[in-house]
């Protein structure tokens, strides 16, 4: 691909290409690439025609979900085109998945996006956190009560 399809850059536009595993999560990265970062991901390589692989110079940065998958392609765009290739921990967890987009927004110029919207994040996860808490604390008590009765027929 980068050797035989990939043109240089005409212009930069607001996409981001990323690298992972069958496409998956489209509709989520999809919409916090729109959201936080106002561009649009050109997901690699599934359902990518030859004309968008053509323009991936063309891209803010490049992104993907594991080092290896991603090395080659995005190492070689960022060498020969300039298009930074954004290395980071694994974006699994909490803190994998906030280094991964602080590291998006350094290079795409969105920082103060990403904060923000992991601020807005993390308030929703310590309200379902402490809607959890009392669905468990209920179901602990309900586990105890049962557990009770049992013994009292005993």
């Amino acid at each position: 691909v980068l050797q035989g399809i990939v043109k240089p850059p005409k212009e930069k536009r607001r996409i981001i290409n990323i690298k992972n595993f069958y496409e998956s999560a489209r509709p989520q990265i999809t919409k916090i690439f729109n959201e936080v970062f106002d561009a649009e991901p050109q997901f690699l390589y599934c359902n990518s025609t030859i004309e968008e692989l053509s323009h991936l110079s063309e891209a803010l940065a490049t992104v993907c979900i594991c080092g290896t998958l991603g090395n080659y392609l995005g190492n070689g765009l960022e060498e020969k085109y300039g298009v930074p290739y954004v290395r980071s921990i694994n974006q699994c967890g909490i803190v994998g998945f906030e280094t991964w987009l602080r590291e998006i927004g350094k290079v795409t110029g969105r920082s103060d996006k990403v904060e923000k919207y992991i601020a807005e994040r993390t308030k929703l996860m310590k309200e379902a956190a402490k809607q959890l808490d009392f669905l468990q604390a209920a179901q602990y008590r309900d586990e105890i009560l049962r557990l009770q009765q049992e013994l009292e027929l005993k």
